[in-house]
């Protein structure tokens, strides 16, 4: 166990080695980091870059694990759809629900629908899907 150092500048935050622990939202800047004794290797805090949330269709997730399924990579389709590759590794553990949401739609209704939430009476919810039609 190495033993934490105080910085003069920084007494507040406790240095191990060369790895500097930043609390959230604070930075360095570059004269304070030169002016650092023992801490040459710097963690340089930039703005953070979210990616754009981005909804796919059943289609589309059904595609996907079509794919995962016949031995293509996770990081291959997560880079094509734009999604991280834990989606796409939790489409592959929800596979079964997808196909089956999939099969139950018709083709118009997986075109466009991107939820896989199904409504809690199932009974009422095609009584009144026969009436409305």
């Amino acid at each position: 166990m190495e033993i934490p150092f105080y910085c003069p500048l920084l007494p507040e935050i406790p240095f191990v080695s060369k790895t500097i622990c930043l609390s959230v939202g604070y930075f360095l800047s570059d004269s304070e980091a030169l002016a650092l004794p023992k801490c040459r290797t710097l963690i340089y805090a930039m703005k953070p870059t979210k990616r754009k949330r981005v909804f796919l269709t059943v289609e589309q997730k059904f595609q996907i694990v079509s794919r995962i399924e016949a031995g293509e990579t996770l990081t291959k389709w997560s880079k094509e759809f734009g999604v991280g590759v834990s989606t796409v590794g939790d489409m592959r553990r929800d596979s079964e629900k997808i196909k089956k949401l999939n099969a139950t739609s018709n083709g118009k209704s997986a075109e466009f629908r991107k939820t896989m939430k199904c409504a809690n009476d199932e009974e009422l919810d095609n009584v009144l899907c026969k009436w409305f039609i």
